[in-house]
């Protein structure tokens, strides 16, 4: 599967001063409340679920939203995703 990995994060500064190198971008750490706002604010329940390996060989998840209160919707679905595609693979290397 090609993904994109996390971001790579470029200094040990104040938050307010620290950038992810995004996909060849420099973003602010800021900007991280753009993408976990709509499940954050909204109180819905969120997860993630593995979904493949970068060419790198580095996990990539997806995250899945559910309904307010409704914690075991997202995952249940995590968990026919992973009958579907396979679930989590530990990296070589990786102590569990």
């Amino acid at each position: 599967m090609r993904g994109h990995e996390a971001p790579a994060v470029d200094q040990p500064g104040p938050f307010a001063d620290g950038k992810l190198a995004e996909w060849a971008i420099l973003r602010r750490y800021s900007d991280l409340l753009d993408w976990i706002a709509p499940a954050t604010l909204t109180g819905c329940a969120a997860t993630v679920a593995p979904v493949g390996r970068t060419e790198a060989g580095l996990p990539v998840g997806i995250q899945i939203i559910g309904p307010f209160w409704e914690d075991a919707t997202p995952i249940a679905f995590a968990d026919l995703l992973a009958r579907e595609i396979g679930g989590f693979v530990a990296p070589q290397g990786y102590l569990a």
